[in-house]
């Protein structure tokens, strides 16, 4: 691949975790949750899918941790991401009046 597409599909990637992350953080909204707690819901998902991955990449060099720790923090850290979303969609919603 070039260098361009490579930075074009990375873009697309950011922008759609960014999305994803506005679209937690309305639901978190729409639930009843307060405008605070919305944007922690948004920003820790944010942080677990796509932060603690890079985190670990940086830190692994320098802390002499095996390659394997690389490949399987970005699903470890999706999957608490999901269990973040999960445990939003499973709180108690507000009746509607």
């Amino acid at each position: 691949m070039t260098s361009g597409l490579v930075l074009v599909v990375q873009g697309i990637s950011v922008l759609s975790m960014l999305i994803l992350s506005g679209a937690i953080a309305l639901i978190a909204l729409r639930s009843g949750r307060a405008v605070g707690e919305a944007v922690a819901y948004g920003l820790g998902f944010l942080f677990l899918a796509w932060g603690a991955p890079y985190i670990l990449r940086a830190l692994s060099g320098s802390l002499g941790l095996p390659h394997e720790l690389i490949f399987l923090a970005y699903p470890i850290c999706s999957l608490l991401g999901a269990l973040l979303v999960l445990s939003l969609a499973l709180r108690r919603w507000p009746r509607p009046q």
